[in-house]
């Protein structure tokens, strides 16, 4: 329970940090946290959601339409992964 409790914590810590750069524009650092939270939680649907993002802003178009149809996947419900897809 507590290695659990350790792995969120650190997952959390990873998408602030990956946000942090993200809204930096440190979209190479960004881009390697949330690599990293990927790894770490292959369901991290905020994780694949902000890599989608900075595909998107370095004008990887195709790894962004594959990021993005992940979150939706993970939770179709995703809102803004819908409308980034539209």
């Amino acid at each position: 329970h507590r290695r659990a409790e350790l792995e969120n914590f650190k997952q959390s810590d990873l998408l602030k940090k990956a946000k942090d750069a993200f809204q930096k524009n440190d979209l190479k650092t960004a881009s390697l946290i949330l690599n990293e939270l990927i790894e770490l939680n292959p369901s991290h649907t905020e994780g694949y959601f902000y890599l989608a993002n900075v595909f998107h802003l370095r004008g990887e178009i195709g790894k962004a339409i594959k990021g993005f149809n992940r979150v939706l996947e993970l939770d179709p419900n995703h809102t803004d992964a819908s409308i980034s897809l539209s």
